[in-house]
């Protein structure tokens, strides 16, 4: 079975996705007020699925997946050149541990 939803309604799930935390006043009427209310039975009913159990062997099944198109690893190995800085700019820089050079400082 497959359905599509209808411009109006694709309309009603963007404005009750888009809608105000606290519910604000909407325009448009009676007709889009229904809309929004079979929106949210709809999510609702959704929601209360429960959700699918993962196989047990995908973790075993990705890696077989990933090694099959001769990929070495899944992300570049960190290295001082590609590791994100996690320092807030607005501090001041951090002082250098005794023995370990920092770029960009003199002793």
């Amino acid at each position: 079975m497959e359905l599509t939803l209808s411009n109006e309604d694709q309309m009603a799930v963007d404005l009750f996705l888009d809608k105000p935390e606290g519910g604000g006043a909407l325009a448009g009427g009676a007709h889009l007020r229904q809309r929004l209310d079979g929106v949210e039975r709809l999510l609702t009913t959704l929601n209360s699925l429960p959700a699918p159990e993962l196989p047990q062997d995908l973790v075993g099944r990705t890696l077989e997946f990933i090694a099959a198109r001769g990929v070495s690893s899944a992300l570049p190995a960190a290295t001082p050149a590609n590791r994100p800085q996690l320092r807030n700019p607005q501090l001041p820089p951090p002082k250098p541990s005794p023995g370990v050079p920092v770029e960009g400082l003199r002793p």
